[in-house]
């Protein structure tokens, strides 16, 4: 037992290093076996040939070994010609080298054995000089051809934010070996202090333009990279950049895991959705989100974001007698809904985390006719593990820090009519659709968070339909980053008080 204890967190800490030797460990046998596989079919002709084998399987192997270095270790996009002639370089400069080792490996073994034993020669040459150039290569691709510490080591390089997404990226770097000078922040109290004992500087007291700035923030991306690019910054890297060089990089948020991807595996749900939307801005915004799909450039959803006081309460959708809230938060959607509909019948609030729960039943204090419960919703009575984090982040996982209880709405919800249901549940959204069909049937006004996973925007659409097809579908967004993109979908048989 003490040696797995022993043996685990080491394996964890060098996890590249045993990736390296699995990759580089199926090089050397490839590599090899090529070179054996041609030596055994030429040696009979010319007992030199031994070098044409080796000539041969190694522009073989070049093309395998930047492959699997490529995709299975440093995960590099795009720059497909540029890494392959720089592989192709550092190889010829192997080559070079390993040709000359093949042969005085091959000629000394020659000496050593007996007249019989002679054919092996070639073999034990060709095994040495595939060791030594496995791992001259290996070393080469890390320093010169999927090198991303010169991307950002020819200037300084700082992080703005000093929030959770910030700690994370200067974690990454300093496993990178890239440097970081500072973090910048605008709140002005923060540039008194230090992080990581480094500085925290205001955006006005970065005089090179030329720096490198790391967006570290998701929820402010767009707001900052507006602000970096009026103070004539260059060189900005936000999340979604960021993945093109470090594609574990969307990892740190479902919402980004497979987003730029979703697109091209399911083209045909994508353009189904344009004859699903009801109205031009609808088709605007979707357009607007399969842009950033597209390009990365965060930019593309100023057009189309709508102020955010409008968020769950658009014209266009009735006043429904009872609202139903589920990721309700500090309740403020809850006190809208009944500023939205005075004459409401009743709200019901879900939240699941406790420290937003103690701030919700404050804040709704003086509403009447309200239920305020610590439950999530799903498709099912269940327990789940449950992270919380005292904000609008909570969500279900398989090693959260707390147990919750969650209720498919069919059972909890007795009103049929006239209902509006709002979801905002970090990717839960689908098995709660799910736990809610009954209502859905009966042509509840849903308003659905469609952004906590990339399939969310055409596939919840899609799920809703197959429960009723009696709606009419619109899209809204209402900040500068990829979230709170709202899908709403109101009867098309209006049952709804006036």
């Amino acid at each position: 037992m003490s040696i797995v204890k022993l043996w685990v967190p080491m394996l964890k800490k060098n996890t590249d290093f045993i990736k390296y030797l699995i990759i580089g460990g199926w090089n050397t046998i490839f590599g090899l076996g090529l070179y054996y596989l041609f030596l055994y079919f030429t040696q009979k002709i010319n007992p030199y040939f031994y070098f044409g084998s080796s000539l041969i399987s190694n522009e073989i192997s070049i093309i395998q070994s930047f492959l699997a270095y490529k995709f299975l270790f440093f995960k590099t996009k795009g720059h497909y010609v540029s890494e392959y002639l720089k592989i192709r370089a550092l190889y010829g400069v192997s080559t070079l080298f390993s040709l000359p080792v093949l042969g005085f490996v091959t000629e000394l073994s020659k000496r050593f054995l007996n007249d019989e034993s002679t054919y092996l020669a070639p073999y034990i040459g060709g095994a040495i000089t595939t060791i030594i150039t496995v791992l001259f290569s290996f070393f080469g691709q890390k320093k010169f051809v999927f090198n991303t510490k010169k991307i950002f080591n020819k200037h300084h390089t700082y992080i703005f934010s000093t929030g959770r997404l910030a700690e994370y990226l200067f974690n990454l770097f300093q496993k990178k070996e890239i440097k970081i000078d500072g973090f910048i922040d605008n709140d002005i109290k923060k540039t008194l202090s230090s992080l990581h004992n480094l500085p925290i500087y205001s955006p006005s007291r970065i005089l090179d333009k030329k720096s490198n700035i790391i967006i570290g923030s998701i929820n402010y991306m767009g707001d900052i990279k507006k602000q970096l690019l009026n103070q004539s910054f260059k060189k900005i890297y936000d999340l979604g950049t960021l993945i093109s060089i470090y594609p574990e990089l969307q990892k740190y948020n479902q919402a980004f895991d497979g987003l730029f991807s979703d697109y091209k595996i399911n083209k045909k749900h994508y353009e189904k959705l344009f004859n699903l939307l009801n109205d031009d801005l609808s088709i605007k915004t979707f357009e607007a989100v399969l842009n950033y799909r597209k390009t990365k450039n965060i930019l593309v959803y100023d057009a189309i974001k709508r102020p955010l006081e409008n968020q769950y309460f658009e014209d266009f959708l009735p006043k429904c007698d009872v609202f139903i809230d589920c990721g309700s938060f500090d309740g403020k959607n809850a006190i809208d809904f009944a500023q939205f509909n005075p004459n409401y019948k009743k709200i019901y609030c879900f939240e699941p985390d406790k420290t937003n729960l103690k701030k919700l039943k404050i804040n709704v204090s003086n509403l009447k006719n309200i239920s305020v419960f610590n439950y999530g919703v799903s498709n099912k009575h269940s327990t789940f593990s449950f992270c919380e984090t005292g904000d609008t982040g909570g969500y279900l996982t398989t090693n959260g820090s707390t147990k919750i209880e969650c209720y498919p709405l069919n059972d909890l919800i007795k009103e049929t009519e006239a209902l509006y249901i709002k979801m905002d549940i970090e990717g839960a959204e689908s098995d709660a659709l799910d736990g809610a069909s009954n209502l859905i049937k009966n042509n509840a006004t849903l308003a659905i968070s469609v952004y906590h996973k990339p399939q969310d925007i055409w596939s919840l659409l899609e799920q809703i339909s197959k429960i009723n097809s009696n709606y009419d579908f619109y899209l809204r967004h209402y900040t500068s980053t990829i979230f709170d993109t709202i899908l709403y979908a109101v009867p098309k048989t209006n049952c709804y008080q006036n």
